[in-house]
């Protein structure tokens, strides 16, 4: 029998939350906006490239965003898509509140951020009185700068012409009983099915492992985006 099992482990890391330090030999100069601890700043580069001593890029190419959105875009999403095209009337025209999350694909919080976020669309898809949207900030950045996004995920409340920044928690219900409370809406929400992946500790490790069973353990650590998907999956 083959028990698949994750485990939590703390270490230090330089890079941490999908966003990266740059080492003192790196010729990248940055400037990080300032941003709210849950927040990835948004990194201004200036590249100065020598022969020999390659630039470090911090965007990852729009090339591929375009691949990590096509890779997601086999499951239907309950997120609205917001472009500079179809914002005003989805948003602003519609006579219709919106949750709108400003991200960066490349952001670990955003990332970490992702599946609640679509539960709580899912939660909220059978009503027409609100929507829960997102925009890529960093493909569309004027779109960003324009609504004062100064890091990943910013999250904000449009309704009846007035813009308020969401500062509550990023869990499922805080988030929920803030569209709950500004809309009364219910909302309609599927029971998921338990988990087959057994949460290991320090006291339960040597419990499970070592012993006659076969057993896949993962070892993650909360923060990291990266491990998001994965972990999904192993659900």
């Amino acid at each position: 029998m083959l028990v698949v099992a994750l485990a939590h482990v703390v270490f230090t890391a330089q890079v941490a939350s999908g966003s990266k330090t740059p080492s003192s030999s790196s010729n990248t100069e940055f400037t990080l906006i300032k941003s709210t601890p849950n927040q990835t700043p948004i990194p201004q580069t200036t590249t100065n490239t020598k022969p020999g001593n390659p630039a470090i890029m911090v965007r990852i190419p729009q090339f591929i965003t375009a691949a990590l959105a096509i890779t997601g875009a086999s499951a239907a999403s309950a997120v609205k898509d917001l472009l500079p095209s179809n914002f005003d009337d989805i948003v602003l025209n519609s006579g219709k509140p919106a949750l709108v999350e400003f991200f960066a694909p490349w952001c670990g919080h955003c990332k970490t951020l992702a599946p609640i976020y679509e539960e709580l669309a899912s939660a909220f898809e059978h009503s027409d009185k609100v929507t829960i949207a997102k925009v890529d900030a960093d493909a569309h950045k004027e779109l960003g700068r324009k609504h004062g996004v100064q890091g990943f995920p910013t999250l904000k409340w449009f309704a009846d012409g007035k813009v308020e920044d969401y500062k509550s928690g990023r869990d499922l219900e805080s988030l929920t009983a803030f569209v709950q409370g500004k809309t009364g809406v219910k909302t309609k929400v599927k029971k998921a099915a338990p988990s087959d992946v057994e949460m290991l500790t320090d006291s339960t490790f040597k419990e499970k492992i070592g012993g006659e069973k076969d057993v896949l353990v993962a070892f993650t650590a909360p923060w990291c985006g990266r491990e998001l998907r994965p972990f999904l999956y192993w659900r």
